[in-house]
């Protein structure tokens, strides 16, 4: 009798702390002492032993079960709420644009030393759990930067001056490019319509050897260095609202090339594709690293490339296309909006050679253009630097203007359409009931 006394005595006090709240990790030591002690039990208490043990563990199972059930809808409130933030503007970080380019205006090419890179989510591929993150973002349609992409890294080094030059004719071969009389170039397309009376396309079509466009470039390099040097040292900014460089109203030259994915087997500019993997259906489709660059490789038309002097700038505008830009040589500046802001953008309407671009000059004084357009003292924005190395994804409908902080190479390529913003946008005169598909256009990334 003495030995089922001690039994039902310990047997109570164990229920006694599993009712009181006893934590699982207890529990489980618990259980393996009464699993332990089961062999010294008398056989006649055998059976009440086992079903102790077998009651105990279905009592670990249920707490187990409800804490994971208890974590896991915490976490998918948070993410809900987070998501949320995202969608209503809050996150990414967002400031007033008036200050952003107040505080460093468009001309200036130095990176100032309050900038932060803050505000806008930066992944790293390389990392563990990584990609999944950058899944999680891009399902979200917010701008974010992606790291440690192994292909990007591999090609920013691999294109030096000499590769480019060898592959890209040289002095022999003809590429198109466009030249302003300023830094600014804003994307247009008379076959749009004639624009308005009065209207003159912003810049001019030509065309150039590379090896002459390096040239170019080297010299603007150097010129934008020494004015950026000489405002310094003056104490004036390079830009709006602080003195303006005189190089960014002297002549610029954009070069861009195009290259198929027909282009990757054969000769031309196949080794784009096969140097640009991530945005090839070479190999293991259009995924590297585990994170998906081309969306919808059913209306993907390929991968464009960008060669920027110093200091151009391209018009604010938006894409109708998903948008993954990966920088090889140099940086920019990207200034984005999310698509509620085109409400404050003065956007050109559809019909216009330039529709979805802001008819507003960003690199002038902002005041100036709250004068013009008061509506543009209420927009949000963020800014961020992308370098060699680094792809920034940017959603349907987000708004931004680049600009060349130095000689830079960017390759892009835009696919499918997202949902998110396109609300928005028909607000502002873009879709009609919030439906349809965007105007195609090629745009500037």
């Amino acid at each position: 009798m003495v030995q089922i006394a001690r039994w039902q005595r310990a047997h109570l006090a164990l229920l006694a702390l599993v009712l009181f709240g006893l934590t699982a990790k207890r529990m489980v030591h618990q259980q393996r002492v009464l699993s332990h002690a089961a062999p010294h039990i008398s056989a006649r208490h055998a059976g009440q032993a086992q079903a102790a043990a077998a009651k105990l563990q279905g009592l670990l199972r249920g707490s187990s079960a409800a804490a994971t059930a208890k974590a896991a809808a915490t976490a998918k409130a948070a993410a809900t709420a987070k998501a949320a933030a995202m969608r209503a503007g809050d996150y990414p970080r967002l400031s007033p644009l008036v200050e952003l380019l107040r505080a460093w205006p468009v001309n200036d090419v130095r990176v100032p030393a309050s900038h932060r890179e803050d505000s806008l989510p930066r992944v790293s591929l390389a990392r563990a759990g990584g990609a999944r993150e950058a899944l999680r973002l891009q399902r979200l349609e917010v701008p974010f930067v992606v790291t440690g992409v192994s292909n990007v890294a591999e090609v920013a080094e691999k294109w030096s001056a000499a590769y480019l030059l060898a592959h890209l004719g040289g002095t022999a071969k003809q590429h198109d490019v466009e030249r302003s009389e300023s830094n600014l170039f804003v994307y247009y397309n008379t076959g749009r319509g004639a624009g308005p009376p009065g209207w003159k396309p912003p810049q001019k079509k030509a065309s150039m050897s590379f090896a002459r466009w390096w040239e170019l470039a080297a010299a603007a390099n150097a010129t934008a260095t020494a004015t950026a040097t000489a405002a310094a040292a003056g104490g004036g900014a390079t830009g709006g609202g602080g003195g303006t460089a005189a190089s960014a109203y002297t002549p610029h030259y954009y070069m861009h090339i195009s290259a198929g994915e027909q282009a990757a087997s054969g000769g031309g500019l196949g080794w784009v594709t096969r140097d640009l993997r991530i945005f090839s259906r070479a190999g293991k489709g259009w995924e590297r690293d585990g994170f998906r660059f081309v969306l919808d490789p059913t209306t993907n038309k390929g991968t464009h490339c960008r060669f920027g002097m110093k200091g151009i700038v391209a018009g604010a505008h938006y894409d109708g296309k998903r948008n993954m830009v990966a920088m090889l040589k140099g940086s920019k500046r990207y200034v984005l909006a999310p698509p509620a802001a085109c409400a404050h953008l003065d956007l050109l309407p559809r019909g216009h050679p330039s529709a979805r671009h802001s008819a507003l000059d960003w690199r002038d004084d902002p005041a100036a253009n709250v004068a013009k357009h008061p509506a543009f003292g209420a927009a949000r924005a963020l800014q961020t630097v992308v370098r060699a190395g680094e792809v920034l994804y940017i959603p349907s409908y987000w708004m931004h203007m680049p600009v060349s902080l130095e000689t830079s190479v960017q390759c892009n390529t835009r696919s499918g359409n997202a949902r998110e913003g396109r609300d928005e946008i028909a607000k502002c005169g873009f879709y009609k009931g919030g439906g349809g598909g965007a105007p195609r256009r090629r745009g500037r990334g």
